[in-house]
């Protein structure tokens, strides 16, 4: 019985730090005027999923790389705006220091709790293979996330419109395969 207590006071305390964020809460401390980092994984990856969703990419397999692509600091970093994904994908795996398949393998778990919890506050729907966009999530979108003062957010957003784009025109197989991921 300790042990559910534990794990349901987890989850609520998850779930309404993540409502506070999204909702834009802003804490009434001076000294916390900026934020250059948001720390929680998942909050960080619920605003950056919302965000690859506005682009129209739906298939969960393609939003795991896309998450994993944009929230990786070096591995979004090696994209050049315009660039093909072939000729970024075949980059990013010649450089020893992009283990792609583990960095894939870690952020799938994030990207799990990342889809429960806006899946619990109805900002996503799954239908089948896809993640869909609900109202809720759409007004996250457009009325908070920009806004979230993160300098690591603000440069995430830039990326995912250019690297989503030329992600979302290859065939989920030719992602996989150029990316060297084995799951």
């Amino acid at each position: 019985m300790k042990n559910w207590m534990i794990i349901l006071v987890m989850d609520v305390f998850i779930l309404i730090q993540t409502f506070l964020l999204l909702v834009g809460f802003r804490t009434g401390l001076k000294n916390i005027q900026k934020m250059d980092r948001v720390y929680n994984n998942e909050i960080l990856a619920a605003c950056i999923v919302i965000a690859i969703l506005k682009t129209g990419i739906t298939d969960i397999t393609l939003l795991t790389v896309c998450l994993t692509l944009v929230m990786d600091d070096k591995l979004r970093n090696k994209y050049v705006v315009g660039e093909t994904f072939q000729s970024y994908a075949k980059r990013i795996v010649a450089s020893t220091d992009s283990k792609i398949n583990n960095k894939y393998k870690d952020y799938l778990i994030l990207f799990t709790n990342t889809i429960v919890i806006l899946s619990q506050n109805n900002a996503v729907e799954i239908n089948g293979k896809d993640i869909i966009l609900t109202d809720i999530g759409g007004s996250i979108y457009s009325h908070n996330i920009i806004d979230i003062p993160s300098n690591r957010l603000k440069d995430i957003l830039k990326a995912i419109p250019h690297l989503c784009n030329s992600i979302a025109k290859c065939d989920i197989n030719e992602v996989f395969y150029k990316l060297n991921i084995e799951l």
